[in-house]
């Protein structure tokens, strides 16, 4: 069985037979974990619609009881899968070595840049998952943990310079998300070069120096 990895999360590729997952006795988040992980890698590879119960079993090398002992519905396994994902993508944060915003936001470009196949199966899980609650929480609650990280970072970056943000630096870190999400949607749909290949297109640059002006001196 092949692997990928989301920062240092392994995503598995191909199904595990039952008897090569053989574990004993596992803490039941332990199994939950697992579960998470093997969904996403089937959004990764063949998209949500071929997350199914069965499917999800087969990757992760578990039997279908085992799903039903963590799980009291397949919307309960997509909470978890999406859970999961941002929780290591907001571990991931501290991997990012950078001395100012320009190169913070470059950092974030390199990162999609490199797992955009990754990237574009995050976008899917949450897009489906918004939809599965009716975009009843609209808001930003399930990604505020990871909102909260570049708020800090961004923070810190600006602090470096003697300067502030003059807004707000959650609502910074939200320009930026938004920013990365569409730069990288652009990239992955062909409408700018392909994923993982060349510099960050012009119009990138253009939005760095926007967000640099952002920011005042303390």
């Amino acid at each position: 069985m092949s692997e990928k990895r989301l920062f240092g999360m392994v995503i598995p590729s191909g199904d595990v037979p039952p008897e090569e997952n053989a574990q004993g006795r596992v803490p039941v988040e332990e199994r939950r974990r697992q579960l998470a992980r093997a969904g996403f890698s089937i959004v990764v590879d063949e998209g949500i619609a071929a997350v199914t119960t069965r499917n999800v079993c087969a990757r992760a090398g578990a039997h279908l009881s085992v799903f039903h002992y963590c799980f009291t519905s397949k919307a309960e396994l997509i909470d978890a899968m999406v859970e999961l994902v941002l929780a290591v993508m907001v571990d991931g944060m501290a991997q990012i070595e950078v001395n100012d915003v320009s190169e913070f936001v470059h950092a974030l470009w390199a990162i999609q840049a490199k797992e955009w196949r990754l990237t574009f199966g995050y976008y899917e899980l949450m897009v489906f998952a918004a939809r599965e609650r009716n975009f009843a929480e609209a808001s930003d609650a399930p990604t505020k943990p990871y909102l909260e990280r570049y708020a800090a970072i961004l923070e810190e970056l600006a602090a470096r310079e003697g300067k502030r943000w003059s807004i707000d630096p959650l609502e910074v870190a939200r320009i930026v998300m938004s920013m990365s999400t569409g730069v990288g949607m652009t990239q992955i749909l062909g409408v700018g070069p392909i994923p993982g290949e060349g510099p960050p297109p012009e119009h990138f640059e253009a939005f760095v120096g926007m967000l640099e002006g952002l920011m005042v001196p303390a």
